[in-house]
């Protein structure tokens, strides 16, 4: 089986940094609780939390962002596809992307 680029980096940044897995709030349908959250562990994830606590830690380092420099141009980055979008089409713009 072929891994996609993104599966083997992923891979790679779990043998390396502390990645934090999220889970979006309907993961019990598709996956047994809490054995998901071990597995998860298991396979070299630092953290696994539910998204909406990370949304919500997320938001709080926007908004102080935003609030310190309120004339700079940001670009949110929870969306891979918008970041990597910047990051091959724009990538002048890459700066403005929001590292946290």
């Amino acid at each position: 089986m072929s891994l996609t680029p993104e599966l083997e980096n992923l891979l790679k940044a779990l043998d390396s940094e502390k990645i934090v897995c999220l889970l979006a709030p309907s993961f019990p349908v598709d996956f047994a609780f809490p054995e998901i959250l071990s597995q998860l562990r298991g396979i070299g994830f630092h953290k696994v939390v539910e998204l909406t606590y990370a949304a919500k830690v997320i938001n709080i380092h926007y908004h102080e962002l935003l609030k310190s420099t309120p004339d700079n141009q940001w670009i949110c980055t929870n969306c891979p596809t918008i970041v990597q979008y910047v990051k091959t089409k724009y990538p002048q713009h890459k700066d403005k992307l929001i590292n946290i």
